[in-house]
């Protein structure tokens, strides 16, 4: 796993190249928040496969006419559609509070040149 990670740190093309002036840490740095935005993505990715898991399971219920299938399927769409509007949700207030707050920049990184 180690050696896959550097592996791929060192082949990134501003390293190969060497004439870019961005610094290692630069390069971890970009590398964690593109891993947590790609973590996003995957959790609205989730809660979308839950939702939809939800209306196959109201539509073959109602179907096969079970009741206790067709309630169950309404209340997985229902925590579906909570996940989605959670995960989103939060995504937007970060994203408003760093282009509000601190123009862009994350609060939690240093930055370069000091």
């Amino acid at each position: 796993m180690l050696l896959l990670l550097l592996t791929v740190l060192l082949s990134y093309p501003g390293v190969v190249r060497g004439n870019d002036d961005r610094t290692f840490r630069d390069l971890i740095e970009g590398y964690v928040l593109d891993i947590l935005e790609n973590f996003l993505y995957l959790l609205i990715g989730i809660a979308f496969l839950v939702f939809l898991w939800g209306v196959a399971k109201f539509i073959w219920s109602l179907h096969q006419g079970d009741n206790d299938g067709i309630s169950g399927g309404k209340q997985v769409m229902l925590w579906g559609v909570i996940a989605l509007f959670v995960i989103v949700s939060i995504g937007g207030l970060v994203a408003l509070i760093q282009s509000g707050i601190f123009n862009g920049r994350d609060p939690f990184l240093p930055e370069s040149g000091q």
